[in-house]
């Protein structure tokens, strides 16, 4: 919404994101951006109810948002990771035990476990440390970077056309 990417799509200067700009809610979302997530204003869950609930897949009872696909990627992957921890521990209400939490800090098992992602040979999932981890696309996106050692497997792979291919694309 703000750098393009989202709105692209509507081409610029669309009459619809011109008129949305002129809101004063705009104008506070636009001018402190970045405090959104740690001071909202008090429309901006209704507003992300609106915007991202409305159109979520069934079953999904809650959403957040992120500046860009790397952000959004890494996101994913705590919620993932902190689901999995809390799922071992017992449950959300299970606090970690002084062992994790000391271990954590100096990056050592128990508290920071050896879990991993798995991503796609051949996926691009971003440019921050985790999502760059994941990613598997150009190496002048990846050298010089430390990356977590995280396995990767093939992505099924459509054959076209699709109709002198349905078996195997079913295979």
């Amino acid at each position: 919404m703000f750098t393009s990417i989202a709105c692209i799509g509507l081409g610029y200067n669309h009459p619809a994101l011109l008129e949305t700009s002129r809101s004063d809610l705009m104008k506070t979302f636009v001018v402190n951006r970045t405090g959104l997530g740690i001071n909202p204003p008090k429309e901006y869950a209704e507003i992300h109810q609106q915007a991202f609930m409305d159109v979520a897949p069934a079953g999904m009872t809650r959403c957040s948002g992120a500046m860009c696909g790397s952000c959004s990627v890494e996101a994913a992957f705590k919620h993932a990771l902190i689901s999995f921890a809390q799922a071992r521990r017992g449950g959300m209400d299970v606090m970690p035990n002084e062992e994790e939490l000391a271990s954590c800090l100096d990056n050592e098992a128990p508290g920071a476990p050896k879990t991993s992602i798995m991503s796609l040979n051949s996926g691009f999932h971003g440019r921050l440390i985790g999502a760059l981890s994941a990613t598997r696309t150009n190496p002048l996106h990846k050298v010089g970077f430390p990356a977590f050692d995280w396995p990767a497997a093939e992505p099924p792979r459509y054959k076209y056309p699709l109709a002198e291919n349905v078996e195997y694309n079913k295979a």
